[in-house]
């Protein structure tokens, strides 16, 4: 996955194909992306010592990742679609999300005023999660999550506030997410444990941050612990220098281990300029 510079605000919707990594063995995936893949998953089930317990069907799916857009987010979460063969929808602001949708479907909501308050925000989330439901099974990626809430520490602080807000985005998903698809399989998922059917939820909702959630409705509503986004390793940063087309990725390999996934792919289109300019 190719990493831009600007991001978008605009819905983003892509269409998965239904891939394995079986039928993808050469593929080149963001170092979390099968992590990501595993904890989607396992959203519909609960395994201990081969009995299958099934969470409530009004039980709203989410995870929750912890990192930076630098790190590209976004090509892992595509990805993690990918393996599962499901899509993907990129929420960058629930509020923008809100006017874009109303804007695409010609909706013109004149019955209040538009803030950007966490009113909007709420009917953007609605919004999101009507165009998953249509689209499923389908991964809704909320982008920046801390960014859309009270803060919970420093001057601008409201504790009561914040949980208020998290109480009132878990119930427009339980409102929203409330079915389920089924399937069977025979994987062996650990030591003694197999998983030979699972009811998996047509949309996962997950919500990325650059730091960990506080203590709060949302963080005690998540199934699996949070997962960490990781900066790209040697393969993936390799995939992100062109696939090194040019035999110049090792050269170069110790100057780009420990920089983001936009920095790389930054370098190697400046990289790249400069070679034809100069050839």
């Amino acid at each position: 996955s190719r990493f831009t510079k600007q991001k978008s605000h605009a819905p983003s919707v892509k269409v998965a194909p239904n891939w394995t990594s079986e039928s993808n063995s050469n593929a080149v995936y963001h170092p979390s992306a099968q992590s990501l893949a595993d904890a989607v998953y396992l959203q519909g089930v609960v395994v201990t010592n081969n009995t299958v317990a099934f969470p409530k069907s009004n039980s709203p799916r989410i995870i929750h990742v912890i990192g930076e857009n630098e790190n590209n987010i976004r090509g892992c979460i595509d990805e993690a679609a990918d393996m599962m063969g499901m899509r993907s929808l990129h929420v960058g602001g629930l509020a923008a999300f809100l006017v874009h949708y109303n804007s695409i479907y010609n909706r013109d909501d004149t019955r209040s005023l538009f803030t950007g308050g966490l009113s909007d925000k709420l009917k953007g989330l609605a919004a999101a999660l009507e165009v998953a439901n249509q689209c499923s099974p389908c991964i809704v990626h909320v982008e920046g999550l801390d960014h859309e809430l009270t803060p919970t520490t420093g001057h601008m602080a409201d504790a009561s506030g914040r949980e208020e807000e998290e109480r009132r985005i878990l119930q427009v998903l339980c409102d929203k997410t409330t079915s389920s698809r089924c399937f069977t399989s025979n994987s062996h998922i650990g030591h003694d444990l197999f998983l030979t059917s699972c009811t998996a939820p047509k949309v996962v909702i997950v919500f990325s941050t650059s730091d960990s959630l506080p203590p709060g409705p949302i963080s005690s509503s998540l199934q699996q612990t949070s997962i960490s986004i990781d900066p790209p390793d040697t393969n993936y940063a390799r995939a992100l220098w062109d696939y090194d087309v040019d035999g110049t990725f090792e050269l170069l390999s110790a100057s780009l281990i420990g920089l983001s996934a936009r920095d790389i792919s930054y370098l190697r289109q400046g990289f790249v300029h400069e070679w034809t300019k100069r050839s």
